[in-house]
Formats: C-alpha cells, sequence, structure tokens
C-alpha cells in the first residue's frame, strides 16, 4: 500500500528535494562543457587586450571556475612582445551576468612573488565591446624588472575602461605605493639612494600614462616628480618623459630628467646630459 503523499513528513519531503538539487548539480558538472568555457574565456581576454594566453594544467571547479598552474603571456602587437609569467591563474564566472550576454569574472594569480586579484567585466554584445577592470597588486618584487637599477616591494590598486578598437586608448586611475626602495649607482655622479615608501598616483587617458605627485622619504634623503609615458604597442617604444627632484640629507638637491623611448632613454642631471651604460635603466 502507497504512502499517502499529504502524510509524508516535511523532513522526507525535504530530504527528496535536496536529493533532486544535488543530483541536478551533479549532472550538470559531469555535462558541462568547460573545454568551451576555456576557451571562451581565452579568446575573450585576447580580443580584449592583444594578448596571447598560453595556459597550461587546467582545473575545473564548480560552477564556473577555471584554474590554470601557469600561464604564459606575450603581446601580439608588438615584434618583440613581452614575455611575463603568471602562477596558479583562477577565473570565477559570475553566473548571472551570462543569461544577459555579459561577462563577469574574478580573477587572481601569483606573479613577480607576490598576488594581483580584481574582477574584469565585459559589458557589450556589439562592437566595439566595452570592457572594465579594477584590482589590486601586493608585494611584487620589481627586481624582477630591472635587477641592476633598482628593487622594491610595491602594492598597487587600479581600475580602466576601454573598448575593442584599442586597449591603450581608453581612461583610468591608480595609486602605487613601494616600499624599501633602493636605487643602485647606475649614472656617472649620482650616489645610491633608498627611500622606505614612495607613493605616486597615475592617470591614463587616451594612450597617455600621467604620473602625479610623486614622492619618497628615506634614511639617504627625499624624492619629489611626475611625468608622462607615451604608450605604444611594443612598451621598448613607449615615450617616457619624467622630471624628479632629489634631496640629499647632506648636500644640494639634483634634477633628474629622463626622457625618450623606454629602450634608449636620454638623462639629464642638472641640465647636463649623463651618458648611461650599456645596461638599460
Amino acid at each position: 500500500m502507497k504512502p499517502d503523499a499529504r502524510k509524508l513528513p516535511l523532513g522526507r519531503w525535504a530530504g527528496y528535494l535536496l536529493y533532486g538539487l544535488l543530483a541536478s548539480l551533479g549532472f550538470l558538472y559531469l555535462l558541462f562543457p568547460f573545454t568551451r568555457l576555456e576557451r571562451f574565456a581565452i579568446a575573450r581576454i585576447t580580443a580584449a587586450t592583444a594578448l596571447q594566453i598560453d595556459p597550461q594544467e587546467r582545473r575545473v571547479g564548480f560552477p564556473l571556475n577555471v584554474e590554470w598552474r601557469t600561464v604564459r603571456v606575450t603581446n601580439l602587437n608588438a615584434t618583440k612582445g613581452i614575455g611575463l609569467q603568471g602562477d596558479q591563474v583562477s577565473l570565477r564566472f559570475a553566473v548571472l551576468p551570462l543569461l544577459e550576454r555579459k561577462v563577469s569574472a574574478d580573477f587572481h594569480f601569483g606573479f613577480l612573488g607576490g598576488e594581483v586579484a580584481g574582477v574584469a567585466q565585459w559589458l557589450g554584445n556589439t562592437k566595439p565591446y566595452a570592457y572594465f577592470v579594477r584590482g589590486t597588486a601586493r608585494d611584487l618584487t620589481l627586481t624582477s624588472f630591472q635587477a641592476d637599477a633598482v628593487a622594491a616591494r610595491v602594492r598597487a590598486q587600479w581600475e580602466y575602461r576601454w573598448d575593442s578598437t584599442d586597449i591603450l586608448k581608453g581612461q583610468g586611475q591608480g595609486t602605487v605605493e613601494a616600499s624599501d626602495v633602493a636605487f643602485k649607482a647606475v649614472l656617472a655622479g649620482m650616489p645610491p639612494m633608498a627611500f622606505r615608501r614612495l607613493t605616486a598616483r597615475v592617470l591614463l587617458n587616451n594612450g597617455i600614462v600621467t604620473v602625479e605627485d610623486m614622492r619618497g622619504e628615506g634614511d639617504d634623503g627625499a624624492v619629489r616628480g611626475g611625468g608622462t609615458v607615451i604608450l605604444r604597442d611594443e612598451v621598448s617604444e613607449s615615450l617616457v618623459n619624467i622630471a624628479l627632484e632629489l634631496r640629499p640629507r647632506e648636500g644640494s638637491s639634483s634634477h633628474l630628467v629622463i626622457k625618450g623611448p623606454v629602450r634608449s632613454p636620454s638623462v639629464f642631471v642638472n641640465g647636463v646630459l649623463i651618458p648611461l651604460p650599456d645596461t638599460s635603466l
């Protein structure tokens, strides 16, 4: 004799509902096209940034998580390009925006001995596509870029908007804070200097980076300055124009100006052109 459904205990009904929900989620996980999700994520990143993404050792998670052990990044537009690597890269996609043909994903990865995290959004389904990213970086070791010139631990916060026509032509802003900054003596007549803390505000508008209110303090003295960087697809061809005032604890102040392409800038100290060593700054 079948039990009357109207007389089933509430706990048993809850058990049936929970079992059905878990079974549905299990089948969804087993049948979900994670490979297509991975390809979609890589295609969207490449379209938004002009960067080639080469992920290694994918892992997937529920509901819409993709993780890679390492990701190699190169620049599609540059002749020589850039080569960077992120470790333990994870993307966690939000489900509800996908129903509106929008993409929002939290990201997290290890980079230069620290970590980078934030959220990236694709905000349109008609061209030009609109993109937005907000993120933070903690404890990055700058010596990985220029070990012969500077050492520092860097923290940063930023947000940036752009469209699919050109990633460099967007608008954004950020703050940078570096601790334990040490400049080695790479210029003739310039002593090494160290700063406990160095901060700056950065604005980016239509391909021009403006560095505002750069300042640092340390036992050796202080530094103030700012300037601009005109971005190019190939980083080494970007044009830098930075002016700094170095105020040592002892002796007179010095005015340092760096201008020209990143690959071979001209450096002036108190208006005098200083020959650079063979290694780049």
